[in-house]
């Protein structure tokens, strides 16, 4: 019953194209597949140096938010939106960011933007 319930709340929160695996250390639950796995993607060399991997849900929600704020963004500036309507989405990308890493200033970002890219000219 358990197991069913953690699918269901996990399957929402990851990817379909991404390997969901439940287990259970405490009963030993899919310890082997779960061990099979990683070695098929670290000894075999699936996995490369620049390749990312995410193993707290919380951290992969926030950088998928960020991701699809900054994706915003882009569609944003391709479509000439000013850029005052685009800050929005810069925050939350920083926020989602933040949530990770610690506080991180906005103004300070957006200083930096609005300085250093010709956004709005």
């Amino acid at each position: 019953m358990k197991k069913n319930i953690l699918e269901k709340f996990c399957k929402k929160l990851i990817n379909k194209n991404d390997l969901f695996i439940c287990i259970s250390a405490k009963n030993k639950i899919n310890i082997d597949l779960i061990l099979n796995n990683i070695y098929k993607k670290v000894i075999k060399n699936k996995i490369s140096q620049n390749d990312v991997i995410i193993t707290n849900t919380r951290h992969y929600e926030a950088i998928s938010n960020a991701r699809n704020s900054l994706y915003n963004v882009k569609c944003g500036l391709e479509n000439n939106i000013q850029s005052d309507l685009l800050v929005q989405d810069i925050k939350e990308a920083i926020h989602y960011i933040g949530s990770i890493t610690g506080a991180i200033t906005t103004d300070e970002v957006l200083g930096n933007i609005f300085k250093n890219f010709c956004i709005g000219t």
